[in-house]
């Protein structure tokens, strides 16, 4: 058995070809610094029935561009015990309405919850169904809502004030329309949270001297075409696999196979200019998949225990060749039986890259092993233009019938650190 071979150990163009020279680099790290949305969102409070209707275009100012903040995070997170206690079961089957923009509306969706509560544990529950307490800026969206809390004796909605403060929307939007009841409001710091009545003015009071129902506003519109997620969801015309009120692609990593069948839908999934991972699960693969020029890392599960076999494939297992960032790339995959190899043009007749193929990127690869894999050139990897950073990998009997057993490398500036080499020719 072939002992592994350092880097600098490999024959020159047999094996390898590198026309810069290697620089030491640090190991390329994702990093992740999305803001996520509240994920508390269970069947276990949900248990709704609502309309199905199609969502409309949205037009107009959004609220859905004030980030959710850690504390809305951590107090969508709190829902969940909040749900479980009892206290507050779900939202109320059939009291979700979508003002269309057809009627004049914002494109939004408002639903009633089920059972009562304090101001402060309805905005739990709204932000556990990735939505909020209701903001009112207009006698429209006033309206919307009274037709709402009609069916109830009056319901929460998203102002409040702190001591010696004004009066706010908990979702940041900007105090400008009211809609108070005559002599309201009454009582300033002893009454901070606000409740419209069932006649649709708005009313001061202490939120735990009566327990209301509170009143959702879902305006988020996370892939920005245009139309609220929510109604989307309910549509079907977005998948939330999770039902955590985000739609899946939307979500910082997706799951294959449980949320997407293979590695190329989670992948076409992604919106632009969006940065995703696209987590594959243990298990054996038999799939080919290009990063389309998107920022998305595709990483397998720990202990080599994520296989993507070429057996049979007719081009290579991967593809980066659309100008990737460093940032995506493939962490933690076994790259086998890759024999099939790409055409560098539709005119040539050989093949580079058995398991990679790669040109104008700087995706990177890291935790990776390549075996048994072939092409013309690069048996197991080509490379031509960009960046690379090659990570921990290991190469084992991988050919090249040409040049590159392991891998081969044009016109390009990168690193390969803490890899190995072994039996490839």
């Amino acid at each position: 058995m072939s002992a592994r071979r350092p880097f600098s150990d490999i024959p020159d163009a047999s094996a390898l070809r590198l026309t810069q020279s290697l620089r030491a680099q640090a190991p390329v790290r994702r990093t992740l610094a999305r803001t996520r949305r509240a994920t508390a969102f269970f069947a276990l409070f949900l248990g709704l029935v609502l309309p199905m209707a199609a969502a409309s275009r949205f037009m107009g100012a959004s609220r859905s561009d004030i980030p959710r903040s850690p504390e809305m995070q951590m107090k969508s997170m709190a829902a969940v015990a909040l749900a479980t206690s009892g206290l507050i079961t779900s939202i109320a089957a059939g009291d979700a309405v979508e003002w269309r923009v057809a009627d004049g509306g914002n494109g939004y969706w408002y639903g009633l919850t089920e059972n009562a509560g304090t101001w402060d544990q309805m905005r739990l529950l709204a932000a556990g169904a990735a939505g909020e307490l209701v903001s009112i800026l207009t006698d429209g969206e006033n309206e919307v809502v009274r037709s709402l809390v009609a069916a109830s004796s009056g319901s929460w909605i998203g102002a409040s004030k702190s001591p010696q403060q004004p009066w706010r929307w908990a979702d940041g939007s900007t105090w400008g329309y009211t809609h108070w009841c005559p002599g309201e409001p009454c009582c300033g710091d002893g009454e901070p949270y606000v409740y419209m009545s069932v006649g649709g003015c708005w009313d001061d009071h202490n939120q735990t001297q009566t327990l209301r129902r509170g009143v959702i506003e879902w305006s988020s519109d996370c892939n920005n075409d245009g139309i609220v997620d929510y109604g989307q969801i309910l549509s079907g015309s977005l998948a939330d696999a999770n039902a955590n009120g985000v739609p899946d692609i939307c979500e910082s990593t997706l799951l294959v196979p449980s949320q997407y069948p293979t590695i190329q839908a989670a992948i076409d999934a992604v919106p632009a200019n969006s940065q995703r991972t696209v987590q594959v699960a243990a298990g054996t693969y038999n799939e080919s998949f290009s990063l389309n020029g998107k920022d998305v890392l595709v990483r397998g599960a720990a202990k080599n225990a994520t296989i993507l076999d070429g057996t049979g494939l007719i081009t290579s297992i991967a593809k980066f060749t659309g100008g990737e960032p460093a940032t995506a790339g493939v962490e933690s995959l076994v790259f086998r039986n890759g024999t099939a190899g790409s055409r560098f043009t539709p005119a040539t007749t050989f093949t580079v890259g058995g398991a990679i193929f790669a040109t104008n990127t700087a995706a990177h690869i890291a935790d990776c092993r390549f075996e048994n894999c072939r092409a013309d050139y690069g048996g197991a990897v080509y490379q031509l233009n960009g960046l690379f950073a090659w990570n921990n990998c290991v190469f084992v009997d991988n050919i090249a019938n040409d040049e590159g057993g392991a891998v081969l490398v044009y016109n390009c500036t990168g690193s390969v650190s803490g890899s190995s080499f072994a039996g490839n020719r």
